[in-house]
């Protein structure tokens, strides 16, 4: 038993060990997937790269019914931009829900990503959307405040991990915000 659990772990984690970029390379993520199509690939092949977590990069264009979403890294290699988007990824400090859309394209920079949805050039958000209880919070998330990020992240982990308490995590939450 030991011996299919070690093959296991082993064939889970050589499958992970892609990236967004390369899954798209290999067309196993390709344009007409929805996001939860996306986001279960990026889960099971490439679990450090999935796009529907609290601390992802995420933009919605209304006018456009586009959304562009990228992994939590600081190099992102790869953004997403989906199409009919009618209720774009919404997420609370654990748990994110995909909206919808149908993945259009995807592009190596923001940038080129912008210009494709809008026309025009932009500079990346510098905000991480946090919903709670009805209220959208902007976290900051730029290279001056990357401590608020990293620290809710670490606090998030804390908390499913079983290591703090739900009122430890919003005691704690309201300290990390208020500095």
């Amino acid at each position: 038993m030991r011996k299919y659990f070690s093959i296991f772990f082993v064939f889970i984690l050589l499958n992970a060990c892609s990236t967004g970029s390369k899954l798209v390379e290999k067309n196993v993520i390709k344009p007409g997937m929805t996001k939860l199509d996306v986001n279960f690939e990026l889960s099971y092949r490439s679990f450090w790269d999935q796009i529907t977590v609290p601390t992802a990069y995420r933009e919605y264009f209304k006018d456009q019914r586009k959304e562009i979403l990228a992994p939590d890294k600081k190099n992102k290699d790869i953004y997403y931009v989906f199409k009919n988007v009618y209720q774009p990824v919404t997420c609370g400090w654990i748990l994110c829900k995909e909206g919808n859309g149908t993945l259009e394209r995807t592009f190596s920079n923001y940038t080129k990503a912008v210009k494709f949805v809008t026309g025009e050039n932009k500079e990346p958000k510098k905000t991480i959307s946090i919903e709670q209880n009805g209220k959208v919070e902007e976290i900051p998330s730029g290279d001056e405040n990357k401590s608020v990020v990293s620290d809710l992240g670490r606090l998030i982990e804390d908390y499913k991990s079983g290591k703090i308490s739900k009122e430890q995590f919003e005691t704690k939450k309201k300290q990390i915000l208020s500095e």
